[in-house]
């Protein structure tokens, strides 16, 4: 069947899988490759040629695990991609429908034919429709008639796998004998009863039947108890399915009779612009019918209108309205940010505004018709309303929305306000880190919003109101996406974004970044590095690791062995810094109750905090090791100052201009930050100044989907600024000026966090697998 290398590797055509690398090479160099998907080729080859079931490999690459099917579709497709295969030209990897995979590599690069196999297929071309429920009222019939249509126009642009609908594209054409839809199965018990939704038992906790990285369920935590006491008894009546398998999944909303759910693919970066497409689908199943081709827009959020025959989204500045059986957007005004709530009668929509030179933060409701609009309640801008917007109550005569906590400006509390009056009242004493997408259910009793920290990470909660009880709809290990949380009318279903994220630290030489190979293979659940990474003067690696809602600090050797912890857990430690003499590490933490700048030694002693206030981030030690840049929000807007590396009273750096991420050039005579001139531009850009005086040298507009979220770095020799993109890769700005471009040998992935040696031959970075998908959460109250 194939040749065998060792004891630790083996070989067909040009491939090598090295297992004890746990790398696959192509003519000895390396294909990337999911860890998942390369455990998947590990079992498909010792199978030696048999075909191995579906069962066995979901027990072989996920044990004692509970994964859906679609799992291992996803990492399937990811594995053909990486040994080359074309579509509909299988060379290893062939489907046997019904029963699994086999693996028909020979010796020499020939393979088994393809017609030895009985019932074998290679890949179907067929159409596919929506089948929906019989409707007692004429014009729901009506309109899902109409959906049905345009679906069974659908032509499926990827053939289904194992089962797994796929999205489609819209194509007009002549119409054809449809099947029979195919709903994603759920592997909901160990030996998989499939086809149906995953049954979250009380004792379970596990609402996490999840894709491709397994939707890890975990043995309870003590914070997992806590969570499932607060969640009440509708945990043993809840239901969530899976709504879709592809694993990059930005938002999702509900319409509001319940039946359809809209979703968009999340950016990307195609000749420097930012990419997504939106797509219908009927929450029972079938290929999805897509609305929008992609566009070089960002949705930041969409809403159904409230008779759900079209949607509304945000493309710079000014809000749209789609019809979903067809037709083109329609502009109706200007104005309006990314997030943003529909009043249920659809005739106007209200947000948050930020006023730089007010500095205040105010909830705005503007008509539809373009009539005008009027502020209804302003805050201080440093102490506002969450950028996420509120969530409008069914009755129309409330909104509902997270804001600063009067006793903690640093956290959020949930409030209402008044339409009428812009009356404020808070809802419930408890505090959040923050609190994000905002819903109310239509008999007006709960709202439902996403709330992160102290208890948990990314979680959605339901408030009874006006009673103030909190309950925890989501108490298992998965992140659920903060713009995503979507109700129908009658408040019995809810979809939103589910999330599972790995993160490893990987190592290479930095004239060949390509070759970095994985050292941290922290368990299951930690992720490595997601949150900063920084190289030593002795050459040892700094970094964070994020596990059970803590984030501590751990030092390495370059190679990843003798890694020590060096804070303990319980807090959120990030982004940590060596200063230049290797005395001291600075972090940011929020180990006093609100996100400071630290200090530790480099074997976890003598730990000490440096600044107060709350809002402090980004710390850059100085070149003489004697002080600390960082930065910190004061009013709505990032700051730069500096503190002594010993604490005391900081000094603001940058006093006029707002300014942030302050990063030291190799040689310590520039900086370079996120700087916002309004004079210069009036977007948020690239600065380079002189660091002894502060003369500001250069301006660059970010590229692509250019962040400046984790911060930048220079490069080794300091000719340029690197930055990530928020979809794929880092950016590499010259001095010199023109244009930026990727920096070469970094893999097309989100890359978390990033850093080159202190003599600048090695290069670290940390990435992993983001999955997401869109799920349909029921009878949750």
């Amino acid at each position: 069947m194939l040749s065998r290398e060792s004891a630790h590797s083996y070989e067909f055509d040009d491939f090598t899988v090295d297992l004890a690398r746990r790398m696959l090479l192509c003519e000895n160099r390396p294909v990337h490759l999911k860890p998942k998907a390369f455990d998947l080729l590990v079992a498909l080859v010792e199978s030696r040629g048999r075909v191995v079931t579906k069962e066995e490999l979901l027990e072989r690459v996920w044990p004692n695990q509970f994964v859906e099917e679609g799992n291992l579709t996803v990492q399937m497709s990811a594995l053909r991609k990486a040994l080359g295969e074309r579509k509909g030209e299988p060379r290893y990897l062939v489907t046997i429908p019904g029963s699994g995979y086999r693996f028909v590599a020979m010796p020499g690069g020939a393979r088994e034919p393809a017609e030895a196999e009985e019932g074998l297929v290679i890949e179907q071309h067929t159409l596919s429709r929506v089948i929906v429920q019989d409707e007692d009222a004429r014009g729901e019939e009506a309109r899902d008639q109409a959906i049905e249509r345009l679906a069974i126009n659908g032509r499926s642009q990827t053939a289904r796998s194992g089962g797994q609908a796929v999205p489609a594209q819209l194509v007009v054409g002549p119409s054809a004998a449809p099947r029979p839809r195919v709903v994603a199965p759920v592997r909901a018990q160990k030996r998989g009863l499939r086809g149906k939704a995953l049954i979250v038992g009380g004792a379970l906790l596990a609402l996490g039947a999840g894709c491709a990285l397994g939707y890890r369920l975990f043995t309870k935590s003590q914070n997992q108890q806590q969570l499932a006491g607060r969640a009440g008894g509708a945990i043993g009546r809840m239901t969530i399915k899976q709504l879709t398998a592809i694993g990059n999944v930005g938002g999702a909303i509900i319409s509001p009779d319940g039946k359809y759910f809209v979703y968009e693919t999340p950016q990307e970066v195609h000749q420097e612009h930012a990419i997504e497409t939106l797509w219908f689908g009927h929450v029972n199943g079938g290929n999805p019918v897509q609305l929008r081709a992609e566009k070089d827009v960002f949705y930041g959020s969409t809403r159904f209108a409230p008779d759900g025959h079209s949607i509304f989204y945000e493309k710079n500045g000014s809000l749209f309205q789609l019809p979903v059986l067809g037709g083109a957007p329609r502009k109706l005004i200007d104005r309006v940010p990314a997030r943003f709530a529909v009043s249920p009668d659809g005739r106007s929509v209200a947000f948050v505004r930020s006023d730089g030179d007010r500095k205040v933060s105010a909830i705005v409701i503007a008509s539809l018709d373009g009539s005008g609009e009027h502020e209804l309640v302003a805050l201080p801008l440093g102490a506002g309303f969450s950028q996420y917007g509120p969530g409008w109550s069914r009755d129309g005569g409330m909104l509902a929305i997270g804001a600063a906590s009067q006793t903690n400006p640093n956290q959020q509390v949930l409030i209402s306000v008044e339409v009428a009056d812009g009356r404020i009242r808070q809802l419930n004493p408890q505090a959040w880190d923050q609190i994000s997408t905002v819903a109310w259910t239509g008999d007006g009793k709960n709202i439902v919003f996403h709330g992160r920290g102290p208890e948990s990470d990314y979680h959605i909660w339901l408030l009874d109101y006006p009673q103030g009880e909190l309950r925890c709809i989501t108490p298992d290990p998965s992140r659920y996406g903060r713009v995503s949380v979507s109700l129908s009318d009658d408040g019995n279903s809810l979809v939103a974004v589910r999330g599972e994220e790995d993160s490893h630290v990987w190592v290479g030489p930095a004239n060949g970044i390509e070759q970095s190979r994985q050292i941290t293979r922290g368990w299951l659940g930690k992720l490595d590095g997601i949150y900063g990474l920084a190289w030593m003067p002795d050459g040892r690696i700094v970094y964070e690791s994020s596990f059970n809602n803590s984030s501590t600090l751990w030092v390495m050797n370059a190679d990843g062995r003798d890694a020590k912890q060096i804070t303990p857990a319980g807090f959120i430690d990030e982004f940590p810094r060596a200063t230049p003499d290797g005395r001291y590490i600075v972090f940011e933490s929020n180990r006093g109750g609100s996100t400071e700048i630290w200090r530790v030694n480099p074997d976890g002693s003598d730990m000490r905090r440096l600044t107060s206030g709350g809002n402090n981030t980004n710390p850059e030690p100085t070149p003489d090791g004697k002080g600390v840049l960082y930065g910190s929000i004061i009013e709505g807007s990032g700051t730069m100052w500096k503190v002594s590396i010993d604490g005391g009273e900081p000094v603001r750096v940058i006093p006029d201009i707002p300014a942030d991420c302050p990063k030291v050039s190799p040689d310590g005579k520039l900086l370079a930050c996120a700087y916002y001139d309004r004079a210069v531009s009036p977007r948020q850009q690239l600065a380079i100044l002189t660091l002894d005086d502060l003369k500001v040298l250069y301006h660059f507009d970010l590229a692509g989907f250019g962040t400046f979220t984790n911060g930048l770095h220079w490069t080794p020799d300091g000719s340029a600024v690197t930055y990530r993109d928020f979809a794929g890769g880092l950016w590499r700005q010259p001095l010199t000026g023109g244009a930026a471009a990727k920096l070469a040998g970094v893999p097309d992935r989100r890359i978390y966090y990033y850093d080159w040696s202190r003599d600048g031959k090695q290069f670290a970075m940390a990435y992993g697998d983001e999955i997401r998908d869109a799920v349909l959460i029921n009878n949750f109250r």
